[in-house]
């Protein structure tokens, strides 16, 4: 049994898919098994107890303990995983090459949240309850959602130095649309995702109820989905820009297919939006009913239970999602059904 899940990531080889879990202070990997997955097969971090959250910067990741963690990004080329240790303020950096389980800091100052080192060396540099991270496919860039300091950081992954390149550090607010990210205000964003080949970034700006998206080429700040401060429950078809969101978490684009997928928390969905048309609808869950029904069925007729995390292939057509009051991890196969991934159901289902 998993506790709640509160972030997943897409593995572009092989059949991994990390999880991070945040009360059980652990990242855990299921293994390559043929479906229906059976019980994880490795887990880096100390399962929960009592003594089980710590701060340890580095060693090795079966030993060192986590706290919180949440967001997860892997870097495929360099065999690394990214980890937001939310509770210990830091990100941390995993080898996954054979034969190694290192793990190290990367950037913040364990269990020292604050918000300095702006244009510095992000070893020395502070977080505040850092919640999603994305990284480019060459391993270069890393991009923080540091949610504790309402911005969006990037970790040049080459010179060790970290930046600001959304919202105003330590300051909540919304404002900043169709200007420069950097004088915007954000309101705990707490997921990001990465459209490599558009240069865009997407942020779940949680507390604005909205999604944002970073020309990382202007350096300009864009709405996408939601309305401002406005959180609520509206829109099936209908235009992104006039729909609501109910403190969305997390954020996964489809490239190729040039969609956005939105785990939208409070109203248990998982939605779409298409980029080329924007018009956003519901994926998976029903609007506004939260509850555990609909495996092998139609995906927009179950039912989930706060989605805090999704990835997505590149064609939009497989939709995994974190189910974190439900405590699984569901698969979407948006053309067929919502099945059970990982984690244990509190009842029995058909899997």
């Amino acid at each position: 049994r998993f506790d709640p899940f509160t972030g997943i990531i897409r593995t572009v080889a092989g059949t991994n898919c990390p999880i991070a879990h945040g009360p059980e202070h652990a990242i855990n990997i299921p293994g390559r098994y043929t479906w229906p997955v059976t019980p994880a097969a490795v887990l880096w971090g100390e399962p929960a107890d009592a003594n089980c959250a710590g701060n340890e910067s580095a060693g090795d990741a079966l030993s060192v303990q986590l706290r919180f963690p949440n967001g997860v990004a892997v870097d495929t080329l360099a065999e690394h995983l990214y980890i937001a240790d939310t509770g210990n303020h830091v990100v941390r950096r995993m080898d996954l090459s054979a034969n190694s389980t290192g793990i190290a800091t990367v950037a913040g100052l364990l269990s020292t949240p604050g918000r300095s080192g702006d244009r510095a060396e992000a070893a020395s540099a502070q977080l505040r309850s850092p919640t999603g991270v994305a990284v480019d496919v060459q391993g270069r860039l890393l991009y923080i959602a540091d949610a504790g300091n309402h911005a969006v950081r990037r970790l040049n992954l080459t010179s060790g130095r970290l930046s600001t390149v959304a919202g105003t550090l330590g300051a909540r607010g919304y404002v900043g649309d169709g200007g420069l990210a950097t004088s915007a205000r954000l309101d705990q964003p707490s997921g990001v995702a990465l459209d490599v080949g558009r240069q865009q970034l997407y942020v779940a700006d949680t507390n604005n109820h909205v999604v944002r998206v970073l020309d990382l080429a202007s350096g300009v700040l864009s709405r996408v989905a939601g309305v401002p401060l406005s959180g609520g429950l509206s829109g099936n078809g209908d235009p992104a820009l006039a729909s609501r969101l109910s403190f969305p978490a997390a954020v996964a684009v489809a490239s190729t297919a040039r969609q956005l997928f939105i785990a939208d928390n409070f109203n248990h969905v998982v939605r779409k939006l298409d980029l080329t048309t924007g018009l956003l609808t519901v994926v998976a869950g029903k609007m506004g009913s939260n509850g555990l029904a609909g495996d092998w069925g139609r995906a927009d007729w179950a039912h989930l239970h706060s989605p805090r995390g999704v990835a997505v292939d590149e064609h939009g057509r497989h939709v995994y999602i974190a189910d974190a009051s439900n405590h699984a991890v569901r698969l979407a196969a948006l053309s067929n059904d919502v099945r059970d991934r990982g984690g244990a159901f509190p009842a029995s289902v058909t899997q």
